[in-house]
């Protein structure tokens, strides 16, 4: 909700605190959106409007702003598939980002922070200080220093996304203009958080006051998919490179990521209700990495998100636990 006075995301008076976690895995989000419009078609209201928090962490942070600023699934789905096979089509790691930065600017420019509509977090890593940097955009998700508080450090809505999709050294290292610091450089959010849901609920907890049993978490990942298997020519090629190039070593980072962060929250947190979706692909058809540019391939991801979503009866376990009303 917004405060029509103030003009910032407030809260309602209420015992419970809604969250939407979103997952790294760039190209892999397009699996994140199938889940979502699934989630969006039983919702009782826009998304911004069922969730009190939106995180995100890369490929995440464009669906989560997005969504904090009122875009629709079916939007933000075509802008992927327009999008991501130019991206991820690039050969080296400036081709990439500079096609980032072409399309995220025209998205994102002509937005800022004050223009979510709800509380949103952004996960990247400031490398100077190789912590999390965490822009948000009120004063109420601040954790002290209420009163210095600066949406986004003071970076433009535009820079804060791409610092957290800059998946170095696939993409290149960003830089961020902040208004304490000065230029910050910056990577990807999921060296920290590939998912991002303790960081959203240490907010909803140590800043919005929220108790973690009356917290109610939605995190979607981006599926977990198997590596393509490699020719004879790429394996000869893999023993050559520098292991930190290799996709699959990559890949079994934020897979090792997500999944530590999400034990962490089941051992810290045990009576928080957390709703995870985030399946796990084994058929040889479903072998694809975080730069997959084939539309083909990215609408049958798209596809499987949306079938994730139909098993596990995630539909009335939402309802119930976000107090959504029945079906029919």
């Amino acid at each position: 909700m917004v405060d029509s006075e103030a003009g910032r995301p407030t809260l309602d008076h209420r015992a419970e605190c809604r969250i939407l976690s979103l997952d790294g895995g760039g190209a892999k989000g397009i699996y994140t959106l199938g889940v979502l419009k699934e989630v969006e078609a039983m919702a009782p209201s826009p998304l911004h409007e069922c969730f009190d928090v939106i995180y995100g962490t890369s490929t995440g942070s464009i669906i989560a702003t997005l969504l904090a600023c009122g875009e629709s699934i079916e939007w933000i789905r075509e802008k992927y598939l327009r999008l991501i096979p130019d991206i991820m089509g690039q050969t080296t790691a400036p081709g990439r980002t500079q096609a980032l930065i072409r399309h995220a600017e025209p998205i994102f420019s002509q937005r800022s922070f004050d223009d979510c509509l709800t509380c949103l977090g952004i996960v990247a890593v400031r490398c100077d200080q190789y912590r999390p940097m965490i822009f948000k955009n009120t004063e109420r998700m601040a954790q002290g220093r209420h009163a210095t508080f600066v949406p986004g450090f003071g970076a433009p809505l535009s820079q804060a996304v791409i610092a957290s999709c800059s998946a170095y050294p696939y993409f290149e290292k960003s830089v961020v203009h902040t208004t304490k610091d000065g230029d910050v450089e910056v990577v990807d959010g999921g060296f920290v958080a590939n998912d991002p849901t303790l960081f959203a609920l240490t907010d909803a907890v140590r800043a919005l006051g929220k108790s973690p049993d009356a917290t109610v978490v939605l995190s979607i990942g981006t599926g977990d998919f198997p590596a393509p298997t490699p020719s004879f020519w790429k394996r000869w090629k893999k023993r050559l490179a520098s292991p930190f190039l290799d996709i699959e070593f990559a890949e079994t980072i934020m897979r090792s990521n997500a999944n530590s962060m999400e034990q962490l929250r089941q051992f810290l947190l045990p009576n928080t209700t957390c709703i995870r979706i985030n399946e796990r692909f084994n058929l040889p058809k479903h072998q694809t990495t975080f730069l997959e540019s084939d539309p083909n391939k990215l609408n049958e991801m798209f596809n499987l998100g949306s079938d994730s979503f139909g098993k596990e009866d995630n539909e009335q376990r939402i309802r119930e636990a976000f107090g959504w009303p029945p079906a029919g």
